[in-house]
């Protein structure tokens, strides 16, 4: 059986297609491998995921420290009202009734002499207290200073010397009032029966009773002197068998805490051109021990420094 093969029409256009075919086959793609040292591009999928990876721990840590401030400004806010509203009302400290104040507590300590003082014993011990409206002053001016001196041994003139010492200003006139055991004034008579004792018994009987103690310090030492009040009988007439008594007295240098050296005879002077006295001057400077009567006031002054005696009357004014 004869088979009949497929004819096949050849054209123009034919041969031209299969000859571009010919001319220019497709490309066979051939992998290619490179070799470098050169790490491989991520690709940005790649890349976020690994920010994302290494974030994650500092993310935990800041949500961390966000959850404790929340929790600390909670309870900030519920509990630091209620503190301090405790605290406010807490009660004062309270004081034993039996306790002083600091005003009123007292220190005892010991006064060392100074080389120009004339005093026994250097132990002598006294209690300074503060300044008290029961004290009773003669004077109308305000002193340097003023305090209150309890000596804690008896009264003797060295004693009465170191009471007069504790807490001085280092210039003026300073007012002293001197008490004994139990907080008891020393009387007037008391002290001058002790400074000279001769003159205890006119004393009780021509003075009431009130007297201040001054002390008057400056670069030369430091001069004690005593205003006194006279009893309303007593006159400047009366009054001078005293100071009579007085002038004739070996003690007057029992006044004294600088050493005045030797005391000379006394001699009528004025203060200020205005107040008759009579003094006896001592051979150290500024020494001199004097006394004056103010009538109308009916006080006697005793000084033991004529500038002492002059600042003394400016306070008496």
């Amino acid at each position: 059986m004869e088979v009949i093969k497929e004819i096949t029409l050849r054209t123009l256009a034919g041969d031209s297609a299969a000859l571009a075919k010919n001319l220019h086959p497709a490309p066979e793609l051939i992998p290619v491998k490179f070799h470098d040292n050169k790490a491989p591009v991520q690709t940005a999928g790649a890349v976020q995921g690994q920010t994302e990876k290494k974030k994650s721990p500092a993310a935990t840590l800041a949500l961390a420290a966000v959850f404790v401030l929340i929790v600390l400004a909670a309870v900030g806010y519920f509990m630091l009202p209620k503190f301090i509203a405790k605290f406010m009302a807490a009660p004062a400290a309270q004081i034993p009734e039996n306790s002083t104040s600091a005003l009123e507590t007292t220190e005892t300590q010991t006064i060392e002499p100074q080389p120009d003082q004339s005093i026994a014993s250097a132990d002598s011990t006294q209690t300074s207290q503060p300044e008290t409206s029961t004290s009773n002053s003669l004077l109308t001016k305000e002193p340097v200073g003023k305090s209150q001196t309890t000596l804690t041994v008896p009264l003797t003139v060295e004693s009465w010397k170191v009471g007069l010492q504790d807490g001085l200003p280092a210039a003026g006139t300073s007012e002293v009032n001197l008490f004994k055991e139990g907080h008891i004034q020393i009387s007037f008579s008391e002290l001058i029966g002790t400074l000279i004792p001769t003159l205890k018994p006119q004393t009780e009987t021509l003075f009431a009773g009130e007297y201040s103690t001054l002390v008057f310090v400056n670069s030369s030492g430091r001069w004690p002197g005593v205003v006194a009040k006279l009893k309303d009988d007593v006159t400047a007439e009366s009054i001078q068998p005293w100071f009579d008594a007085l002038e004739k007295s070996p003690n007057n240098k029992n006044f004294f805490i600088t050493n005045p050296g030797a005391l000379q005879p006394f001699r009528d002077g004025i203060i200020g051109d205005i107040y008759p006295n009579r003094f006896a001057p001592g051979t150290t400077a500024g020494a001199s021990f004097s006394y004056l009567i103010l009538p109308d006031k009916k006080l006697v002054l005793i000084g033991t420094s004529f500038e002492g005696m002059k600042d003394a009357l400016r306070l008496l004014q």
